[in-house]
């Protein structure tokens, strides 16, 4: 059973509303080609939206990966995007230049050589010439989700 049978169904009050949305959360994995699954309707369930770990990903990967989750984004109408990145960090300007809302970037401690310790990912960051673009400490998650809280509060009282 697809989404559109499952509408189908509700339509024509063969299944109750609360048996749709069971139904419908079911269907809410994306496959990206054969080697990604994303979980896109995590929100709706939970809260909070889906996560991707992306170590040994391939770039070309990765970008398919990106390029799905921010279609699912701009569909949900999201306020912001915390984007955690390590080694080099140039994931969050890859995804700031292609949103229209804020981007938070999240230097991690992976790494090696000079830019170890997540410096060099830090460095990156900081130095984007990506518009929307915001930058924490290395490994501050909290922190990201705390101002992310803040612009999304900030977004919901207007």
């Amino acid at each position: 059973m697809d989404i559109s049978e499952v509408l189908e169904l509700l339509k024509s009050s063969k299944i109750s509303v609360s048996k749709a949305k069971k139904l419908l959360e079911l269907y809410s994995i994306e496959e990206v080609e054969n080697f990604a699954k994303i979980d896109i309707n995590r929100k709706m369930r939970k809260g909070i939206p889906e996560v991707i770990f992306a170590e040994k990903k391939q770039l070309l990967e990765i970008k398919k990966i990106i390029t799905s989750i921010l279609k699912e984004f701009v569909k949900a109408e999201v306020d912001v995007i915390i984007v955690a990145a390590g080694m080099e960090g140039a994931l969050a300007s890859v995804v700031s230049s292609m949103v229209n809302v804020p981007v938070i970037g999240v230097p991690t401690s992976v790494g090696y050589g000079y830019g170890e310790k997540g410096i060099a990912a830090l460095a990156s960051m900081l130095q984007s010439c990506a518009l929307g673009l915001s930058v924490v400490n290395i490994d501050n998650g909290i922190g990201a989700g705390a101002v992310a809280a803040k612009i999304a509060n900030q977004k919901s009282r207007k």
